[in-house]
């Protein structure tokens, strides 16, 4: 990886997986650049995670694993977007992590597939005893 990497998108985030990842420099900087949508970065253990930038509406979280010591190589992370936040996973391939309600990340999107079905089978029954 470079030591300066930018992303730049008008709408929808940015899913950057570094866990394997090697790094030109001690200190490599990403800025990531967006109106709509946020950045989901995985990071390998070992490296530290610096963060920064501005969200109008979003907040910044570093998940798992503890912060390494001060001579590791570092990722400093420049976030800018008017909606949406940033997300750090310390940890293995983005395949691996857990999604917002545990389980793989797969799982977690085919139970958000099963609850748009669900909601939409509702509205389906309510517009159905609406016009009887």
């Amino acid at each position: 990886m470079e030591r300066r990497v930018i992303v730049v998108s008008l709408i929808g985030g940015a899913d950057l997986d570094l866990s394997q990842a090697q790094l030109a420099a001690p200190q490599v900087t990403v800025t990531k650049v967006s109106l709509l949508g946020g950045v989901l970065v995985a990071v390998p253990p070992g490296i530290r995670v610096e963060v920064s930038g501005f969200s109008l509406i979003g907040g910044t979280r570093v998940d798992a694993g503890p912060e390494p010591g001060p001579g590791a190589p570092a990722v400093r992370i420049r976030a800018f977007s008017l909606l949406g936040g940033t997300r750090i996973y310390r940890g293995g391939p983005a395949s691996q992590r857990d999604g917002p309600a545990g389980g793989s990340q797969m799982d977690w999107r085919s139970r958000r597939a099963d609850r748009y079905e669900w909601r939409a089978q509702r509205r389906a029954e309510r517009r159905s005893r609406r016009y009887r």
